[in-house]
Parts: structure tokens; C-alpha cells; sequence
């Protein structure tokens, strides 16, 4: 059952759900957050496109509105075979508070992980 002052305000619009002078505490101040700019990331690789495609398990169906209609077969990869060998991962760079350091040891695995990639493209 509604109150009859209820019934008698005016219907709000989208804009006057929220008024700020009705909080019991002022509003925080608006702050920015400080902008990060990473540096640009490795390619990653791409699934190699199939030459040729797989044979159908059964031969293309006609469907009775054959003329109206098409039926298409979707051929989609279920899975990204693993491409590289098994060989265990380098050990993650010692944090050090010196940040040449740091970067020189970072530079270090990256490279080891890079020459263990092309050492295994040249087979």
C-alpha cells in the first residue's frame, strides 16, 4: 500500500536517482591513476594453415530443400599440437634490488629461451 505523500511527488527521471547533497559524508575527490606504457611484446606464433584439407568421415549430404538451402561442413582444430620439445624450463631470474642487475639477469633468460628456440627450428 503506498503512502499517500508518495503518490503525490512527481515521477523521478534517470538523472535524479542519485543526489549528492543527500550523503551524510562528503564524496571522496576524484584521483588518475598513473599511466603504465609497457614495451612492446614478442610475436607470438601462429597455427599453420593445413595444405590440404582432411577427408569427410562420410560423403556431402543433399538435403531436401536442396535448392533453398546449403549444408556446409565446418572443419575446426580442437586442439593446438605442442610444437616444442620437453625440455625443462630455465630457472626464473634472482630478484635483485639493483635494477641493471636485474635487467642483465631478465636479458639472460630471455636469450637462453630464445636459443633453445631456434636451436630447435635448426633442428
Amino acid at each position: 500500500m503506498a503512502s499517500p505523500k508518495l503518490d503525490q511527488l512527481p515521477p523521478l527521471g534517470p538523472h535524479e536517482y542519485f543526489d549528492p547533497h543527500a550523503l551524510t559524508f562528503p564524496p571522496p575527490p576524484h584521483f588518475h591513476l598513473p599511466t603504465c606504457n609497457p614495451g612492446p611484446l614478442a610475436p607470438c606464433d601462429s597455427p599453420t594453415k593445413a595444405t590440404t584439407l582432411p577427408v569427410l568421415p562420410s560423403p556431402p549430404r543433399t538435403s531436401l530443400l536442396d535448392e533453398w538451402y546449403t549444408l556446409s561442413t565446418h572443419l575446426v582444430p580442437a586442439a593446438y599440437p605442442r610444437v616444442t620439445p620437453y625440455l625443462p624450463l630455465p630457472a626464473l631470474p634472482e630478484w635483485s634490488p639493483n635494477k641493471d642487475e636485474f635487467r642483465a639477469a631478465v636479458r639472460k633468460t630471455v636469450a637462453d629461451v630464445l636459443s633453445t628456440k631456434e636451436a630447435q627450428w635448426k633442428g
